[in-house]
């Protein structure tokens, strides 16, 4: 029973939370469509670091730096659909992603992860990591796929707008942006400032969507400042 139950509790780890009872069950065998809240997390120069550290070494470097964003997974509700060379992709439901704005949370309490490792980063690889991130929300379709490999795919324009935004964040200089559709859902801004960047036609869409920065306001600032700031 031991045996069977660690074997169950290590196949569970590989799909991700509650994705392997999914798949038994044969939940999506046939495409089903869903709300879902996306972000692209995306290791800031990656190239450069890949360069100076090697590709045994980098490769330790991203396996540190996954489980510091692993440790905060379940406190924010979390869940990895993939992760592609140095971006991992994460996912909630709308019920537990706008819950307490967990899937913006989840971003700040990663980099504060990072920054608490700072020394055994610095100390192993001589660097601290970096990272920058895009979120969006909207309607996907979930779908098994695959024989010899199976997993559960998201498709549809929602993935792809993630990913658009994602890549905005080197030319407006931000860590994390937001489409007006998530922010527009986001609870109270506590500690949180939002920042409106423009009307972007994103790469393969044709009309404007609202962008927006999302920065944490020091803790030390009063509430008044706070509330003046955020949008």
């Amino acid at each position: 029973t031991s045996f069977i139950l660690s074997a169950y509790e290590q196949v569970s780890q590989k799909f991700g939370r509650g994705v392997l009872l999914q798949m038994m069950l044969g939940k999506y065998h046939r495409p089903q469509e869903a709300d879902r809240i996306f972000m692209f997390v995306d290791l800031k120069a990656s190239v450069r670091l890949a360069e100076e550290l090697g590709h045994l070494m980098y490769s330790r470097f991203l396996q540190d730096c996954y489980y510091d964003l692993n440790t905060q997974l379940d406190r924010y509700k979390a869940l990895v659909y993939q992760y592609v060379g140095d971006q991992a992709v994460i996912h909630w439901t709308p019920e537990d992603g706008l819950e307490n704005n967990n899937c913006i949370r989840f971003f700040f309490a990663f980099l504060e992860r990072l920054e608490q490792r700072a020394d055994h980063y610095q100390n192993t690889y001589g660097v601290q990591p970096t990272f920058k991130a895009g979120a969006h929300m909207g309607r996907v379709t979930i779908a098994e796929v695959g024989v010899r490999k199976r997993s559960i795919a998201f498709h549809g324009d929602t993935v792809n707008t993630t990913s658009r935004i994602h890549d905005q964040c080197n030319n407006y200089g931000q860590q994390l942006l937001v489409s007006k559709d998530l922010l527009s859902r986001l609870g109270d801004p506590d500690g949180l400032r939002y920042i409106y960047i423009g009307d972007e036609i994103l790469k393969g869409k044709h009309h404007q969507m609202e962008i927006y920065g999302i920065r944490e306001i020091a803790t030390e600032e009063p509430r008044e400042a706070l509330v003046a700031q955020s949008y």
